[in-house]
């Protein structure tokens, strides 16, 4: 019998939670209850197989930056099949159903968090994002001219609206950060009480003058290499100003009677080794983050800023055997800050590209020689070349709600 995608009811409620804990904490043993201390956002759907829901997910719309500008995206998540109904295609069929559905509600771009690098980018998804952390004794950041603890008390949802400015400012030079909402900051950011996304985090403000200048999100977890012993865990970490990030450090360091060690992820100007006394003691590690999907090609490229000196056609030959309203040639027209987009014709592919790697270089992760050299992108000629150059120029990535 073939399964049928639909929207799961309130009355299958325990059946969803059942199977989001079997896929995500089953070290928690059967009997496990959890309570959802922030509010369940996104629009949950299943696979059903004879009546029976076999395959469980949900993606919510949200928007993305790209360049400078808001564009839709859409987040999927809580993908979980229980053991039974494994290995028969359900997956494939459900991340279809959602992307089909995405695209119809005008959602051009997908992105996820990947449990499984190799399946997911079968399905179209590229790596788009690095996370850069530290790990080092706690006791090192402590600079004894900025200690202001006093500056510092505890988040309320008050501060939403300050900490959002804020916190786009930092990020502002990036592509991806999600405009978020206070729905998602209570329950992807803060929170983070779904079970696929994590456990709460402790948060504070740094106030001066009634104006906040910086917030920390973190948590205090098991050392996993010495009993009895933790580890403070930044979750995420925006400062106004090179002097509030230090003031931000040592809040940190406050925690040394509490934690050993500190995992950090790097700051955005990745100085810190160069402020601390004993950078030998510290490991910086880099790892792989979210992944991100071209949902409908046409509308991405016609959405997508660009510069308005830029000019010139290029046909894009795409392959992407996984939405096949992708496969083909798109003509890009690309004129005063705008590209019209048209499909099929007879045309000559300038270009070949695979849809994985356009999401690459569409987001900035990845510029046009670079997708040559590791044999994803085939340009015709130099003309052509130059007009993608343009067109894709690299641009750094920052998408850190792990959803």
């Amino acid at each position: 019998m073939v399964a049928e995608y639909k929207k799961i009811p309130e009355s299958l409620e325990q059946d969803y939670n059942r199977m989001q804990h079997y896929a995500f904490l089953p070290e928690k043993g059967p009997d496990y209850s959890y309570k959802l201390e922030a509010p369940r956002i996104g629009e949950r759907r299943g696979m059903f197989s004879s009546g029976k829901l076999a395959t469980v997910g949900c993606f919510f719309p949200i928007q993305t930056r790209i360049r400078g500008e808001f564009k839709p995206l859409g987040g999927i998540t809580e993908i979980a099949t229980p053991p039974e109904q494994r290995r028969k295609g359900l997956v494939k069929s459900l991340l279809f159903n959602l992307l089909e559905e995405q695209k119809e509600s005008g959602i051009y771009l997908s992105a996820l968090w990947a449990a499984a690098f190799p399946l997911y980018r079968r399905f179209g998804f590229s790596l788009v994002t690095e996370l850069t952390h530290y790990t080092m004794p706690i006791r090192l950041l402590n600079f004894p001219n900025t200690p202001r603890p006093e500056n510092f008390r505890e988040f309320t949802l008050e501060d939403f609206s300050a900490t959002e400015k804020l916190y786009h400012e930092f990020v502002n030079n990036y592509n991806l950060p999600l405009k978020r909402n206070p729905e998602w900051w209570k329950a992807f950011v803060l929170k983070q009480t779904q079970l696929s996304a994590g456990s709460p985090a402790y948060s504070y403000v740094l106030e001066e003058e009634g104006e906040i200048k910086g917030y920390i999100l973190y948590s205090l977890v098991p050392d996993p290499y010495q009993k009895g012993l933790r580890e403070f865990h930044v979750r995420e970490l925006v400062y106004s100003d090179d002097d509030h990030y230090l003031q931000l450090l040592n809040f940190i360091f406050n925690h040394a009677i509490q934690a050993e060690k500190v995992y950090l992820y790097a700051s955005l100007d990745d100085l810190l080794l160069d402020r601390i006394s004993e950078p030998e003691s510290v490991r910086k590690e880099k790892t792989p983050g979210a992944m991100v999907r071209i949902v409908d090609v046409q509308k991405a490229l016609e959405d997508f800023p660009v510069d308005e000196n830029l000019k010139g056609r290029v046909t894009l030959k795409v392959e992407d055997s996984f939405l096949p309203w992708n496969e083909g040639n798109f003509t890009l027209e690309v004129e005063g800050g705008q590209i019209k987009v048209n499909t099929g014709g007879s045309s000559e592919a300038d270009a070949e590209i695979n849809i994985n790697s356009l999401a690459q270089m569409y987001t900035g992760y990845l510029k046009p020689p670079t997708a040559i050299k590791l044999d994803r992108l085939k340009a015709m000629n130099q003309e052509k070349l130059d007009l993608l150059n343009g067109l894709f120029p690299l641009y750094r990535t920052y998408l850190k709600d792990y959803f």
